[in-house]
């Protein structure tokens, strides 16, 4: 008479492709990718966090010749910055800046809970389903 598993012991092989898909969450959340203002001249933007970004800093691009003008005309809490290189205007709170999202990262902590408990019942029951054919 065979002797079962049980349900809590993980096989070897599932451990090993569970290592490698908790790598592969922590590089998808871990790398920056370019932010929001991608696209707009003189502005550097860097965003972490996978699938949604959690985390993100933008900072004013230091060979955009940026500076501060009309104090008066900005919001409250926020300056005005003018780049003569780009012909732009900035409202920001300072020259560089982060921001943090607390539910994008609760958000991101359970998708990676959810993808790695996925991973893990489909790997099981088709090794189980193989062992049990043998």
């Amino acid at each position: 008479m065979r002797s079962t598993r049980p349900w809590f012991q993980f096989h070897l092989t599932t451990a090993i492709v569970l290592m490698f898909v908790a790598g592969g969450l922590l590089w998808a959340n871990l790398i920056p990718s370019r932010g929001p203002y991608r696209d707009t001249p003189g502005i550097e933007s860097r965003c972490y966090g996978w699938p949604l970004w959690c985390y993100w800093t933008i900072s004013l691009a230091h060979d955009g010749d940026w500076s501060e003008v009309s104090p008066d005309a900005a919001a409250p809490g926020c300056r005005i910055f003018y780049s003569t290189k780009y012909n732009f205007l900035w409202q920001a709170p300072g020259p560089a800046f982060t921001d943090t999202r607390r539910l994008a990262l609760l958000a991101d902590v359970h998708t990676a809970i959810l993808v790695l408990a996925v991973c893990t019942l489909t790997l099981e029951w088709f090794i189980r389903r193989r062992e049990r054919r043998q």
